[in-house]
């Protein structure tokens, strides 16, 4: 609400000091007998006053027009009464007191007052008309918002009904934009927005309609679908867009898109049916690894229903223990050895049986459960380092994930603590991996509970290193112990040079800081030759064993007596 110009209480005081005034004079007049009209000085004082107010109330309207209308109206009236009161004044300036006062002034005030009206009501249509594109518009990109885009596609449902035609409904969201968001700040967030919805706009056919539902979600409505197909170019050509880098802000950053598909009337009768199928499939893209695109089928209603089922058995799978420990060895390149082990978890669910992480942690995420499955993991491990020294094994380190909802919670380092403090255990056989982007959502933050990770002998692994978007000085700063290169770059062993620089590269500059280097998702012969003439460290993979159960890695450590560069799979 805009300030008023003058504050109630201060209009009230003029209008009280010149009621006062006012019957000052009054009194004087009588008392003197000036031999001045009574009557018509009370009529023309009143009328005075009003149009003062009139004035102050006309201020807070900030129509410049109608103020300065209504003060030279104000000042006429004044007029009138110091005429009234028959002051001796020379002809010649009564005459042109009664010629400015009178007739130019109430002349002027009648036009301003007019055209002060004009612009009031010009503003209020602009205003109206902004306060319309506010309600149907997006702010950001000037696409059509949420609101409009479900009243227009109401609209083309209908059309299409009463013809053959179809409609498709993509609902596109970008992949890894809150990554982006974080670490770059929300100006660029904005610009990626901004230049992706031109992006989209530049690839649909001109009848087609694009609008923001929010967030990175955005929708596209196709007219006058005959096949799939269409819809099917369409989705490819977006993402082949995609593909190009946006430059902003002088950086350059990769970002994809996730599509989900519903098509009017094969998918959904109606609009809230066809934008819950489109996102239904826009979430299974997301599960098969992003930059792709999803057509929705029922068999996808049943995925949608299988994972509420999911999201509600979170909290009872902890109570009931139902989630259980895998590892995966960590090798050394030149002895053959095992290091150590990366904890991965398992779901023995009561209905679907066995599930792995990409069934259920995403929805923990969602559901805020993954801090709990986090920390309950860490009592695994410290349960299974307690066990080993109970029945008298050396133990080897265990790594386990640490979400970024957990790491950026206020009580996790307390958490911590507390879990380590219970099983009373050497914690140097324990080790965190955190994501690169997880450690730059906030480096300050992440820097003092990495050094306190590391005043308990916690050793820091820094994983799927090079996915992100970090900055290669921030490895000198924290105290990291090991750096993991993610299976993305592996997978370009002996396929991709550039793949390989990379992995040289980060060797190298591991190398010279300090820090341990391990390789993940190392599948084959030639990746292992690659990685031990390069001079990595310790690999891990399929090459050498997938996760299996405590009792197979035990068996491993205690009787394998084979030459120590032989690879044996389990």
């Amino acid at each position: 609400m805009n300030e008023k110009v003058v504050d109630r209480s201060t209009k009230i005081k003029i209008i009280f000091f010149l009621f006062i005034l006012f019957f000052l004079s009054y009194f004087v007049i009588i008392k003197n007998d000036l031999g001045i009209d009574k009557n018509e000085f009370i009529i023309e004082g009143l009328v005075f006053i009003l149009a003062f107010n009139t004035f102050i109330i006309s201020l807070d309207f900030k129509v410049k027009f109608i103020s300065l209308g209504i003060g030279l109206m104000t000042f006429s009236f004044l007029n009138d009464v110091i005429v009234g009161m028959n002051f001796a004044l020379p002809n010649a300036f009564r005459y042109l007191q009664n010629l400015v006062f009178e007739e130019v002034f109430q002349g002027l005030s009648i036009i301003m007052i007019t055209y002060g009206f004009y612009k009031a009501i010009e503003e209020k249509e602009s205003f109206v008309k902004e306060m319309k594109d506010l309600a149907f518009n997006d702010y950001l990109t000037s696409l059509p918002n949420r609101r409009s885009i479900k009243e227009k596609l109401s609209l083309f449902i209908n059309e299409a009904s009463n013809s053959s035609k179809k409609l498709g409904i993509l609902f596109v969201d970008l992949d890894e934009f809150k990554i982006i968001n974080d670490t770059f700040g929300h100006n660029i967030g904005d610009d990626l927005l901004k230049k992706a919805s031109k992006r989209l706009m530049n690839v649909v056919r001109a009848n087609d309609i694009v609008a923001r539902l929010g967030g990175d979600e955005f929708v596209i409505v196709l007219h006058d679908v005959n096949e799939y197909s269409e819809v099917e170019c369409i989705a490819n050509r977006i993402i082949e867009n995609f593909k190009e880098t946006f430059i902003l802000n002088g950086i350059h950053i990769h970002t994809s898109c996730s599509i989900g598909i519903s098509i009017f009337p094969d998918n959904g009768g109606d609009l809230d049916t066809l934008f819950k199928n489109a996102d239904i499939a826009m979430y299974k893209a997301k599960a098969n690894g992003k930059n792709n695109f999803e057509i929705y089928n029922d068999s996808m209603n049943d995925l949608s229903i299988r994972k509420l089922q999911v999201a509600e058995g979170l909290r009872m799978a902890l109570e009931k223990e139902e989630f259980y420990l895998t590892y995966q060895p960590k090798v050394n390149i030149l002895t053959g050895k095992i290091t150590g082990l990366e904890a991965l978890l398992r779901w023995n669910h009561p209905k679907f049986g066995l599930l792995y992480p990409s069934e259920f942690i995403q929805i923990a995420e969602e559901t805020g459960m993954i801090k709990e499955i986090d920390l309950h993991v860490l009592q695994l491990v410290c349960n299974q380092i307690k066990n080993w020294v109970n029945n008298g094994l050396e133990p080897v380190n265990i790594a386990i994930n640490i979400s970024a909802q957990l790491f950026n919670e206020k009580t996790f380092i307390n958490s911590v603590e507390e879990i380590l403090e219970n099983k009373d255990i050497d914690t140097s056989f324990i080790s965190m991996e955190i994501t690169e982007t997880t450690a730059m959502e906030n480096k300050d933050y992440a820097l003092r509970i990495l050094r306190q990770l590391k005043k308990h002998n916690i050793q820091i692994h820094l994983d799927d290193f090079g996915t992100g978007y970090s900055s290669l000085c921030y490895l000198k700063t924290f105290p990291v112990d090991v750096l993991k290169i993610d299976k993305l770059f592996i997978d370009g062993i002996v396929k991709d040079k550039k793949d390989e620089s990379i992995i040289t590269s980060l060797i190298n500059m591991s190398k010279s800081l300090g820090i341990k280097v391990v390789s993940e998702g190392v599948e084959t012969i030639q990746q292992l030759k690659f990685l031990e003439e390069n001079k990595c460290d310790e690999y891990q993979g399929y090459l050498f064993s997938k996760p299996v159960p405590i009792e197979e890695i035990e068996a491993r450590l205690k009787y394998c007596t084979e030459d120590a560069n032989t690879i044996i799979s389990f």
